[in-house]
């Protein structure tokens, strides 16, 4: 029976509960055993409570959902995922940052027609809480440079006339742990300086 009273009964399969929703949740389970014959041997029953949270985890599904926006067009965010959950995240080699050198050939970065002082902006699709952290590093040419992001706003900076590579690495953490890792990246072709 769940908090708004509804009923619902199942058979388990794999003597596993699927839990879903929010809220308190009161579960009675059943079992009966049987000989192979089929003759009655004795049967349980037990109650318990469940008090289910929304699951607070980024799941790939929801970053694809992830935008870039420019000047009002929004572009897909391409991204590579290091780590989803706090295992993975604390486990070598995913507790570091993969270098986007290691990930670049396997992805089509999108191209954002920006120019120089213009602003981008990356837009998570509702349902994926806010990270914890961002920074950004651009790439142009065999310089880069890192620094953190604020108010999810990107500023178009560089040489004109040559491609600028943005990497936006974000962080997601709960009670000091990382819990998810993923990278973010697009291309600025040929920047001009803005009018």
């Amino acid at each position: 029976m769940k908090e708004d009273s509804s009923i619902e009964s199942k058979s388990l399969e794999d003597q596993v509960i699927e839990v879903s929703g929010e809220g308190k949740q009161h579960y009675l389970l059943s079992a009966e055993w049987r000989t192979e014959e089929g003759k009655f041997q004795g049967a349980k029953k037990i109650g318990f409570v469940l008090d289910v949270e929304k699951d607070k985890n980024v799941k790939e599904v929801e970053l694809k959902n992830t935008t870039f926006t420019h000047n009002g067009e929004s572009y897909p965010a391409v991204y590579h995922v290091n780590c989803l959950n706090e295992t993975a995240c604390e486990a070598p080699p995913t507790n570091g940052t993969d270098p986007y050198s290691e990930w670049k050939d396997k992805v089509n970065l999108v191209e954002v027609n920006a120019n120089i002082g213009d602003e981008v902006k990356i837009d998570f699709p509702e349902g994926v809480p806010a990270p914890k952290r961002l920074s950004i590093q651009k790439l142009q040419g065999a310089t880069g440079m890192q620094e953190s992001l604020q108010n999810n706003v990107i500023e178009i900076m560089g040489d004109e006339n040559t491609t600028i590579t943005y990497i936006i690495n974000a962080e997601w953490r709960e009670e000091g742990r990382k819990t998810a890792d993923v990278q973010f990246a697009f291309i600025v072709p040929s920047p001009s300086l803005k009018d």
